[in-house]
């Protein structure tokens, strides 16, 4: 309520979006969307003398941190650091992680191990990772942090030239893990430790031999130097300087540049060799669906790189691969004293784009929609939820017909169990570990066919699979086609906490069957208009409209061109909305409408709830919450709950009470929103608005609006007719648990079956 005069308030400027609009000939089918993101490489001295603010600036902001060290003497460095900063107030909190473990050949999968000590350190996505470490644990850092709740800064710290390179080769996709994993790593921020570099009296190691002579064949003033030989601080300045040169010429994108360095393999660690991948069969397999094991089997990670003798002198490269021309930059500093030198950022851009096609059996051998994504010999996984015995059957036979009539190179099809409980990073390191058996690649394909759960993972695998090979969808729920089949973001849960790893990984093209639907229950079909309704009261007041009026039959055949509307206009709307924010730099989502709560009323009931029934409990509460901070008029409420229980969808659940629900706002929605709230909430029919601040809420709303809403659930079912809404009274106004006046519609009375 507006806090002067006590009636509802209209929406801020600020508050309101702008229209959907639609592209000719028809609506949005198309996201399109740039990615620009900065790298950042600092050569600096003093790095960690008390006051030096450099480190901390590269934090972002962030308020918790969680620091990874392979050795004591970097932990102490670090905790050092870090702590001055706390006792100043500038930090609250760190956890230092011991990266020896994680570098063991049999040791614990580094990646859960990471995300979980920032769930213990209570990193939300304002905060972030910092990494002063070897190579392995270095990648398995920024690896952790780009997956953890979807994305987290992640500084680099190096004090040596092999894992600087490491890094610079690293710098925008980190592969780490056995199986490998890889991830997309946004604003790479990489720190280099001169005193400490600089300051290593042993000769020149091998690693860093190995390391000089690849630089050198493209840095010619680093060639001179090397030929008059020197000291090996005197040679490792030289050496930063020439990453400096490079990357003001090439940037950090060229892999020829920053492909790591050959190491000489020793007697006692000799080099591995990869085997080899194993090829699809071209005779069409049904593979069976995987078994979950009874004990988790925890991959290996990778040993860190063998200790080689120290030479007592330098061994200096004899020729230089590629000499290039010196440029009017400084070309070094010579001797042991260094200087720290300008920071190197290179902004970087990524363009994506994909459709949303809506075809008619997309499964057909001949479909013209799926064909022309499936490269000719091109290998297919098709992964496939297995509800329906049919739809499997569809999936095998249509690939087979491509394979006889020679348009792809083999298939295999893997029918899984889709459950929320199945949606795990377990789960999708074995599919990661058949992808790799397969030895897919970026010619390939990976197929997702199934709700939103299946379409979670896949893309989550398919993100993370090192070898790039781009994945399709086909929903076949009603909350896939308009939600989960449509947006970017990808993710799966880890010790019960819902996609706390993910990423943002949009398909090749997303292809909408709505024949599936029939195939569907009217729970799960009530489900998909629950989400429906969502982007609806946000976005599009025409699409609310048409869910008002003919919800109840809308699976009648006679309602086709209706349904049509309904679903184009859905998934155009979530387009709109995902394109003007698709990485979530900002934390103000209207697609967030609803899911505040819907996830934690999710995960409270032990999933007996399901996602459509615990979004549509969290909009109701939303929108009464709304009406409690002056964003939404108390007409628009009950409208919006008449509509939801006339659907069938509940409004509310003894799951929890509104004391726990006040504490999972503080400490699992405002880590997610980098701090505050941002509740979206509709501040009328088809235009989204949000409440910032939980300031402007307070437990004493929620509870009142928790209330009203047990009290109505349990109302006697008046007439199912469109009602005027009523003026409400003072007592109405302010939520009270008394009854309020009008017509409740009842809820659980479905009228669409």
């Amino acid at each position: 309520m507006s806090p002067t005069t006590g009636a509802p308030a209209l929406a801020r400027t600020r508050d309101l979006p702008g229209p959907a609009t639609a592209s000719a000939p028809g609506l949005k089918d198309v996201l399109r969307a740039e990615l620009i993101d900065t790298f950042e490489l600092r050569i600096r001295r003093d790095l960690w003398r008390p006051g030096d603010p450099t480190l901390l600036r590269t934090f972002g902001g962030a308020r918790r941190i969680v620091a990874v060290c392979d050795r004591p003497d970097r932990a102490r460095r670090l905790d050092a650091y870090l702590g001055y900063w706390r006792e100043r107030g500038a930090l609250d909190h760190h956890r230092t992680v011991d990266a020896r473990d994680l570098a063991a050949p049999a040791g614990p999968d580094p990646v859960p191990v990471l995300v979980r000590a920032g769930v213990a350190a209570g990193l939300g996505r304002r905060d972030a990772f910092v990494s002063l470490a070897g190579p392995p644990a270095t990648a398995a850092t920024a690896l952790a942090a780009a997956m953890y709740r979807r994305y987290t800064r992640a500084v680099r710290v190096h004090d040596d030239l092999p894992g600087l390179l490491a890094s610079l080769h690293r710098s925008a996709r980190v592969v780490a893990g056995a199986p490998a994993l890889a991830a997309e790593a946004r604003d790479p921020v990489l720190l280099v430790d001169v005193d400490t570099l600089l300051a290593d009296p042993t000769p020149v190691r091998p690693d860093e031999e190995s390391a000089l002579r690849h630089l050198a064949g493209h840095d010619d003033v680093l060639a001179e130097h090397l030929d008059r030989a020197g000291d090996p601080a005197g040679i490792r300045q030289a050496a930063l300087d020439a990453v400096a040169r490079l990357l003001h010429r090439h940037g950090p994108d060229d892999k020829h540049i920053w492909s790591p360095p050959p190491c000489p393999a020793t007697a006692e660690a000799p080099a591995p060799v990869p085997p080899s991948p194993p090829v699809l069969h071209p005779t069409p397999v049904l593979a069976p669906p995987p078994v979950l094991p009874s004990t988790p089997v925890l991959p290996s990670t990778p040993v860190l790189p063998p200790t080689h003798p120290r030479p007592s002198a330098p061994v200096l490269p004899s020729a230089h691969a590629r000499p290039s021309t010196s440029e009017s930059l400084p070309a070094r500093v010579s001797g042991r004293r260094a200087s720290s030198t300008a920071p190197v950022r290179v902004h970087r851009s990524r363009e994506l784009g994909y459709r949303v096609t809506f075809t008619t059996g997309v499964l057909d051998p001949d479909n013209v929609a799926l064909s022309a994504h499936l490269p000719v010999g091109a290998r297919v996984m098709a992964v496939v939820d297995d509800y329906s015995p049919s739809v499997i059957a569809a999936v095998r036979d249509g690939l087979a017909r491509r394979c006889r009539q020679g348009r792809l190179a083999g298939y295999t099809v893997l029918p899984v169990r889709s459950s929320p409980q199945g949606k795990t990073y377990d789960a999708a390191r074995r599919l990661l570990r058949r992808v790799a058996q397969l030895g897919l690649g970026p010619d390939d394909r990976i197929l997702a066919v199934g709700g939103g759960t299946v379409l979670d993972l896949v893309g989550y695998v398919a993100a993370c699979h090192p070898g790039e090979t781009p994945y399709l969808r086909v929903p076949t729920t009603l909350v896939g086609l308009v939600d989960a089949g449509v947006g970017l973001k990808v993710g799966v849960d880890l010790d019960g906490r819902k996609n706390l790893l993910g990423a943002y990984h949009p398909p090749l093209a997303c292809l909408c069957d709505a024949g599936f639907l029939a195939t569907l229950p009217v729970e799960e079909f009530r489900c998909g208009l629950a989400e429906i309704v969502k982007i609806a009261l946000v976005r599009d007041a025409r699409l609310y409209a048409l869910v008002e009026e003919h919800h109840a039959v809308l699976r009648d055949p006679d309602a086709a061109p209706v349904l049509d509307e309904v679903l184009r206009r859905a998934v155009a709307a979530m387009l709109v909305e995902l394109e003007e924010n698709p990485w979530e730099r900002r934390w103000r989502r209207l697609a967030d409408f609803g899911h505040e709560f819907g996830h934690v009323l999710e995960e409270r009931s032990g999933y007996r709830l399901r996602h459509g029934e615990a979004v549509a409990i969290g909009m109701a509460l939303s929108c009464r919450l709304g009406m409690a901070a002056g964003r939404l008029p108390y007409g628009v409420v009950e409208r919006v709950e008449t509509l939801l229980r006339r659907i069938g969808l509940p409004t509310y659940d003894d799951c929890c009470d509104a004391d726990g629900l006040w504490r999972a706002l503080r400490t699992q929605v405002l880590p997610h929103k980098g701090g505050e709230l941002h509740l979206a909430v509709p501040v009328g029919i088809g235009v989204g608005g949000f409440v910032d601040s939980i300031d402007e809420i307070g437990l004493a709303d929620l509870r009142r609006a928790w209330s009203t809403l047990r009290h109505r659930a349990g109302t006697p079912s008046p007439v199912a007719t469109v009602e005027t809404p009523i003026t409400p009274t003072a007592a109405e106004t302010s939520m009270t648990p008394t009854a309020a006046r009008g017509s409740i519609t009842p809820a659980w009375a479905w009228s669409g079956s």
